[in-house]
């Protein structure tokens, strides 16, 4: 199993207030877009936060940034290489006819030019990469982001450890972070055994520690996540109570280390520095830390410092010859995307160190998603990283090591994987997608052999704890499959291969829609003898006939799925809670 050591699935909502705006600006101001652009999304960010983290008007703020967008000599250069079709329909973004769209209609539009350049060379960036870091941001919860990324994965097996983030100066903050860990632990169940997530751990809140211990003993979370540029020492009593924690149980730590990132101001970014880690592992020496992004990728492609003062990497390097369990990940460095000699240089530099037995073991594949979206997709950081690096070396930092960090080895659980394992078992009818075989190995092992997983690779959309899921499959089982077909497996099948469209193909079209009409009765009456009634809309009860105007076109289409009928009739029926 592949795993990206290195991403974040929070949204902003879920992260950022009015309270926090500032961390959040001083993060666009690093990223290199045109100053106009800058000063709009400054502008509107400040416009649309409120207290308790949520956005008033995201279709306002779509709106007006990217009207400044549409001003770049970027966005002038990016029209002139779309498809005509395509670019009809994107100058919408530079016209009056922007007011009327929604803030649904704006980001497909967004989402629909990516999908144009999906393929592109990742040195072509462009300031569209930064309206997706936005649109990413800005989706309205943690599952959208995770669903983002989930997607994007290269294979369907690949992993990720999603890092949470706590930006707090006293923990006052309405039950935002509370959320955050609520949501981002049921991404565990939404992807068991491609999510593992790492709690952020704020000395600055008051009760940072109690809360690391609920998450990593009964909540999925399998590691810690340190932001010292947040405003916090690294070398503090606090935190050594969290080291002895970590140490004694094999959990692993990742600390944001490069002079970039989010930060209250300069003046914390030393924080984030390896330099404070001597002392710290002298009295920790079997701690599991690893240094996110190497301290930055200047060192590695060749180039000064971006504040001139030494370079973070050799220091790590330092200490992994040291410390066996001190790593290093490779997220978010971008430099070598220019290509050319630092590119060379780069790469050069990471098959070197991977291929030295010092440092072999102790280096980690991570892309930093989605906070280097400015960048390029994540399915494209994968591929690239997987072209520029030796086989060998691409399978030891993105499998084999990652596997050691997390303490993944089905065999040898560590503990805290142990409780992951647990937290997966013991909410099995919580699961929503179905599990790798190795964690089902390990369920039945830690947890016993009597657990089921219902879900299935549809997840929501396909739900053995769905009852209107289960209704249609009884019906489909008993009268359309053209063999009998497990559960999992026939919410995927298309509409087109059932018994009735068969017959669809052999009358009129007026006997077909006869034949769809009756076809929507027995789905009708399916649901009815299973005790489910038509649901209401504006407060009246639909009569059958409009049940069937809502099924008939949906039969008609062969291209749907049956799962995506199975979604229809999820909003067309209800069934009394007992």
């Amino acid at each position: 199993m592949r795993v990206n050591c290195h991403a974040h699935i929070f949204n902003a909502k879920s992260v950022f207030n009015k309270y926090t705006l500032e961390i959040l600006l001083n993060r666009i101001t690093d990223m290199g877009i045109p100053e106009s652009l800058e000063k709009a999304v400054a502008k509107q960010l400040a416009e649309v936060f409120n207290e308790a983290g949520d956005f008033v008007d995201e279709k306002k703020f779509f709106e007006n940034v990217l009207s400044h967008v549409a001003d770049t000599d970027e966005y002038k250069d990016l029209l002139q290489k779309i498809t005509p079709s395509l670019k009809i329909e994107f100058e919408i973004i530079g016209s009056e006819k922007i007011k009327e769209a929604s803030a649904e209609f704006l980001t497909k539009l967004i989402s629909k030019v990516y999908s144009e350049f999906d393929s592109h060379d990742v040195r072509k960036q462009d300031i569209m990469d930064f309206i997706d870091f936005l649109r990413i941001g800005l989706q309205p919860s943690i599952r959208n982001v995770t669903d983002i990324i989930i997607r994007q994965l290269p294979n369907k097996t690949d992993a990720v450890v999603a890092l949470m983030m706590d930006i707090t100066s006293d923990g006052n903050d309405n039950g935002q972070f509370e959320r955050q860990l609520k949501d981002t632990s049921a991404m565990v169940l939404a992807y068991p055994g491609r999510i593992f997530p790492f709690v952020a751990v704020n000395p600055m809140r008051p009760d940072h520690f109690q809360i690391m211990e609920r998450a990593l003993n009964g909540m999925g979370f399998v590691g810690v996540k340190l932001y010292p540029s947040l405003g916090f020492d690294i070398d503090s009593p606090e935190l050594y109570k969290v080291y002895a924690y970590c140490e004694e149980r094999q959990i692993p730590v990742l600390m944001h280390c490069t002079k970039g990132g989010f930060k209250h101001s300069d003046q914390y970014t030393n924080n984030s520095s390896p330099e404070h880690w001597n002392a710290i592992l002298d009295k920790h020496n079997d701690l599991k830390i690893c240094f996110g992004h190497f301290g930055g990728d200047h060192f590695f492609a060749g180039l000064a410092e971006p504040d001139n003062k030494p370079a973070w990497c050799p220091m790590i390097l330092k200490l992994m010859e040291q410390y066996p369990n001190v790593y290093g990940d490779i997220s978010y460095h971008t430099a070598p995307m220019d290509g050319g000699d630092v590119e060379n240089t780069y790469f050069t530099a990471l098959n070197g160190h991977i291929e030295n037995p010092k440092y072999k073991e102790q280096i980690l594949w991570g892309s930093d998603f989605f906070l280097v979206r400015r960048r390029l997709r994540e399915k494209n950081h994968w591929n690239y990283i997987k072209k520029m690096i030796n086989p060998d070396n691409y399978q030891q930092i993105s499998t084999i090591n990652p596997n050691q960090y997390l303490g993944l080895d089905p065999d040898n659980l560590s503990w805290v994987m142990t409780n992951y394992v647990k937290f997966v078992g013991n909410n099995a009818q919580l699961v929503e997608t179905s599990p790798p075989a190795w964690l089902k190995k390990a369920v039945r092992n830690v947890v016993g052999g009597s657990v089921v997983f219902d879900a299935t690779p549809l997840g929501r959309a396909w739900s053995l704890n769905n009852k209107a899921h289960v209704t249609l499959y009884e019906d489909f089982n008993e009268n359309e499959f053209l063999e009998p077909t497990p559960f999992e497996e026939s919410g995927a099948i298309k509409l087109s291969a059932m018994a009735y469209w068969r017959d669809l193909r052999l009358g009129s079209a007026r006997m077909a829609q006869t034949m769809l009409r009756r076809r929507s009765v027995k789905i009708i009456k399916s649901f009815k003898d299973d005790g489910a009634a038509l649901t209401k809309k504006n407060g009246k009860r639909l009569n059958k006939d409009e049940a069937i105007k809502v099924l008939q076109p949906v039969l008609k289409d062969g291209s749907k799925t049956v799962a995506e009928l199975g979604a229809v009739c999820d909003n067309l029926f209800e069934f009394k809670v007992s």
